[in-house]
C-alpha cells in the first residue's frame, strides 16, 4: 500500500476515504507541523506524481522478472504478478527483491503485503 500523502492523484479515486485527501488535508498536515519554515508549508507542484514515478522504476528496473500494475488516478495499491519465466531461473530470493523495493519506495511504500503461497 502507498502512502497517500505521496499520491497526489488519490482525490480523483472512487472510493470516498481516499477523496477526502485533498489539497486542503495535506495543507492541514503540513499547517500543524511546527518545525516547517513558514515559507516552506504548503507548495504546489506541476506535474509531480512520486507514486508513479516509482511504479515506472520499478517496471523499468524489475521488467524481465514481474509486472505492476497500478491504478493511477487515485490508487493506493500497486499489484505485483510474478512473471513464469522467473520460476524457471531456478532460486530466486524473493524476499531479497521486495526488500529492494522497499527500499526503493522509501517515504513511498506505506506497507507490503505479501502472498507467499501463491509465488510458486
Amino acid at each position: 500500500m502507498l502512502n497517500p500523502l505521496q499520491c497526489p492523484r488519490a482525490y480523483q479515486a472512487v472510493d470516498h476515504v481516499i477523496s477526502e485527501i485533498t489539497y486542503t488535508t495535506r495543507k492541514k498536515l503540513t499547517d500543524n507541523d511546527q518545525s516547517m519554515d513558514e515559507n516552506k508549508k504548503c507548495l504546489s507542484i506541476v506535474d509531480y506524481d512520486p507514486a508513479q514515478l516509482f511504479v515506472n522504476e520499478l517496471r523499468t528496473s524489475y521488467n524481465d522478472q514481474a509486472e505492476f500494475f497500478h491504478d493511477e488516478f487515485g490508487g493506493l495499491t500497486v499489484g505485483v504478478l510474478w512473471k513464469p519465466s522467473t520460476h524457471k531461473h531456478g532460486n530466486i530470493d524473493y524476499v531479497k527483491i521486495i526488500d529492494q523495493w522497499n527500499l526503493l519506495g522509501t517515504g513511498i511504500i506505506k506497507e507490503i503485503r505479501t502472498f507467499p503461497e501463491r509465488w510458486c
